[in-house]
């Protein structure tokens, strides 16, 4: 039987009460057992003629009952949320069906997203993506606003969020797409059965000739975690550093992350830029992968808000679409996340779920790809992958 304490026993009445409170206090209350139920009545609009949030939000709740449905995609990187996302928000509000995709590499899927909203299909809510929007969604007006989606006081409230509630928009304008997690990129990993703890500490042990094709790479010209990794290193140490890793060191490419993982798994490969923490976590239920570790090394590490959550500029369910963005970015939401995925919520009332990853507050923040100009410069960063690996 769930726990009236756990992220999952928010009731749609509990989570009404979150509104109309302010602070921990209206948290605390809504994870409380609940009494019985009082007969409801309509709530009273605002002078001027304005509805009161608890109004508001009840006649949304409604309106995306209505519509039953949600979908919505998100990288690999990220696919384990689904596993406490989807039934905390089913059981807050029964009568909506979640449904998650999953795809390899944000680049394919923005075009295959593309495609479809030019043929008339419109199939996602809501999108889970870095650098994508910014270099192919947003220049073809394939994406809406999210701000005005943001309803909910406890959510807007900048005590809630490290750095405050502004700081989580991703784009300058801070309207498009909002990041709730707070993480450092984990680029390298290694088996330590070939590599031993503590050998990968700067770009110079990974560059040493005796790892010369014995590292595998996710392919830098499309997917994340190797433009990811070769963008930091180019910030850091110049343009030059690309060719060195991708010709000096002829590691092995592969567009499919869970092959990289894999491919460090079972030791194909000593050591790894895209391996998966998710995809990791299914190795190890399998009793295997306890050999893989991460390497946090300097110049191919970078500050990640793991995929911001964007809007199309047309959804299939655009009520339910604005219940979950507000749900989600509560803290009971943030809690499910925090359980059913390895990354740091930016709230902070959630605890820090993965200690090692959480970049330390009072450090410089460093890069990050996730946002508008992390963004660009990645851009720039695929296109000279593309030409050294032409």
């Amino acid at each position: 039987m769930e726990s009236h304490n756990s992220p999952a026993a928010l009731s749609r009445r509990g989570f009404l009460r979150v509104g109309a409170l302010s602070g921990g206090a209206g948290l605390l209350a809504a994870c409380a057992p609940a009494a019985a139920p009082a007969p409801q009545q309509p709530a009273a609009p605002q002078a001027g003629g304005k509805p009161s949030f608890e109004q508001e939000w009840a006649e949304l709740v409604k309106a995306a009952t209505k519509e039953g449905e949600l979908v919505y995609d998100v990288t690999r990187s990220t696919s384990g949320m689904g596993k406490e996302i989807i039934p905390a928000f089913q059981e807050a509000f029964p009568g909506i069906k979640v449904t998650q995709t999953t795809s390899d590499s944000a680049a394919p899927f923005a075009e295959k997203l593309l495609q479809e909203q030019a043929a008339g299909i419109y199939s996602w809510d809501l999108l889970f993506l870095s650098n994508a929007p910014f270099t192919i969604l947003m220049p073809r007006g394939a994406l809406a606003p999210l701000r005005p989606l943001i309803i909910h006081p406890d959510v807007m409230d900048s005590k809630n969020w490290n750095g405050g509630f502004d700081a989580g928009w991703s784009d300058e304008a801070k309207q498009w797409g909002y990041g709730f997690v707070s993480d450092t990129g984990q680029a390298l990993w290694i088996d330590t059965n070939q590599v031993q703890p503590g050998e990968m500490k700067t770009i110079q042990d990974f560059l040493n000739p005796k790892w010369k094709g014995k590292i595998a790479l996710a392919d830098p010209r499309i997917n994340g975690f190797g433009y990811g990794a070769l963008s930091v290193a180019r910030k850091m140490l110049g343009n030059d550093i690309l060719k060195r890793i991708l010709i000096d060191q002829q590691p092995a490419l592969s567009r499919d992350t869970r092959q990289v993982t894999e491919w460090v798994v079972r030791g194909t490969y000593a050591m790894g830029i895209g391996v998966v923490n998710t995809v990791l976590a299914d190795f190890g239920k399998e009793g295997v992968g306890k050999n893989v570790k991460f390497a946090p090394i300097p110049e191919l590490t970078w500050l990640s808000s793991s995929k911001p959550v964007w809007l199309p500029k047309q959804v299939p369910h655009p009520n339910a679409t604005k219940l979950f963005v507000n749900w989600l970015l509560t803290k009971p939401a943030q809690l499910a996340y925090n359980k059913a995925t390895p990354f740091n919520s930016r709230r902070l009332d959630v605890p820090v779920g993965t200690p090692e990853t959480y970049p330390d507050p009072k450090a410089p923040q460093g890069f990050s790809i996730d946002g508008e100009a992390g963004s660009k410069f990645a851009e720039e960063t695929i296109a000279l992958c593309k030409d050294i690996l032409k």
